[in-house]
């Protein structure tokens, strides 16, 4: 039997069959009978772009058992078959499906007790690639403020968290060098193939000229305003491209490669976040540990947060995490803050690529995202004014001076002239 919200369609192949042998996989055996499936909406619209998410309750029985409750999320993964879509370029079903089924067990492995990610029960490619974790909602963990980004609590407890999944995956390498070569772990969601799109060159530049028309006015940003404007896209997005790949002297991770607000989980205590897993491996290679953290600080925190607390969080809850796991496995050649702080600089253009480009469609309004859709960006369909976001003005008015003073804006990418 099943049962679902009005309205809500279902996917044909989410049937009693395919949940009998998700648990089947889940729980290593074969004796599952599906008694109820009872579907409800998974995420709200706006709030997810790459797939379709059912949260789901199954009721069954195995062998002369009572019956049993679980809840699972469906994430049902859209355009992964389109020989059009940048999403089959870089292959992110493949991705997140060896993430999940193969390298993210044997980091927690590693970890013992820490948990990083939901547990993954099934993830077949056919007859439509699914993925069917545990519903960590079921387990008191939820989402936060995408709109108006993470306060300094969540951001420490998510970073700790990066530092420890960044260190497991170091003592990983160091066990198994090898998978380094993995063919799924080799380019993330920014790299050469998805960052020579004309369109999301186009998009950065849209974005970086509506915050130059919001700072038009103000004197003190008059030198900024003139280098935005005539900021050439393509001399900017090929330094993009080589901050994405590594280069002498890098300190190696696997990264999580999408670390904002909505692929973040967090569990609370009195309202306060004491335990994050991370969610949605579409973005993961083998790169430079400043990549996802600059990924994080462009798309995740307030820009109360942002403006005050990010060195501090760097080195009392991401540095920490990654020291503490790498000291417990008595691993000898730990980067230094120093380290760390230097790489984050050294890829620091990644971080205001990611604002110009992440930031405005994540903290849109729930009613200005509520029709959004990757197929409506491509088409340009959004208003340019419904990605110039509070948050994303707010958090550039913030940054955009130490970009510059750290060349980010230079002549160098400043187009000439006709």
């Amino acid at each position: 039997m099943t049962t679902k919200s009005i309205s809500l369609k279902i996917p044909e192949h989410l049937n009693s069959e395919f949940f009998s042998e998700a648990l089947n996989h889940g729980l290593n055996t074969k004796d599952v009978k599906i008694l109820k499936l009872d579907f409800s909406l998974g995420s709200a619209a706006g709030d997810n772009y790459l797939s379709n998410i059912y949260r789901v309750v199954v009721t069954y029985t195995l062998q002369d058992s009572c019956p049993k409750e679980v809840f699972l999320i469906a994430k049902c993964i859209l355009d992964a078959k389109n020989p059009n879509s940048v999403f089959t370029e870089i292959n992110v079903f493949n991705k997140e499906n060896y993430m999940y089924l193969t390298i993210l067990p044997q980091l927690e492995d590693i970890l013992v007790g820490v948990k990083l990610v939901p547990q993954c029960y099934y993830a077949p490619e056919s007859p439509a690639p699914t993925f069917v974790f545990e519903d960590m909602r079921a387990a008191g963990f939820s989402i936060s403020d995408r709109v108006n980004g993470l306060n300094e609590q969540h951001c420490k407890v998510a970073l700790y968290k990066l530092g420890q999944y960044h260190a497991a995956s170091i003592l990983l390498l160091q066990k198994n060098p090898s998978i380094r070569d993995s063919p799924a772990l080799q380019r993330g969601i920014f790299s050469s193939v998805t960052l020579k799109k004309e369109r999301l060159q186009q998009f950065v530049k849209q974005n970086l000229d509506s915050f130059a028309d919001h700072i038009s006015n103000t004197q003190e940003y008059e030198n900024i305003v003139g280098k935005l404007r005539n900021l050439d896209i393509k001399k900017f997005i090929e330094r993009v491209m080589e901050a994405t790949q590594l280069s002498n002297g890098d300190i190696l991770v696997l990264s999580h490669g999408d670390m904002w607000v909505n692929n973040l989980m967090f569990k609370y205590e009195e309202s306060n976040p004491t335990d994050v897993v991370m969610i949605d491996f579409q973005g993961s290679a083998f790169v430079s540990l400043g990549l996802d953290i600059n990924y994080f600080f462009a798309t995740s925190p307030s820009p109360h947060v942002l403006m005050n607390k990010k060195e501090e969080l760097i080195e009392k809850a991401y540095f920490l995490g990654l020291k503490d796991t790498l000291e417990k496995h008595a691993f000898k050649m730990i980067p230094s803050l120093s380290d760390i702080t230097k790489e984050i600089e050294k890829k620091e253009i990644y971080e205001l690529f990611c604002s110009a480009s992440i930031l405005p469609v994540v903290s849109m309004s729930k009613d200005d995202s509520a029709e959004m859709s990757t197929e409506r960006i491509r088409e340009g369909k959004i208003k340019p004014s419904q990605f110039a976001t509070k948050r994303f003005l707010e958090a550039m008015k913030i940054s955009i001076k130490k970009y510059d003073e750290h060349g980010l804006l230079s002549t160098e990418y400043i187009s000439s002239p006709n």
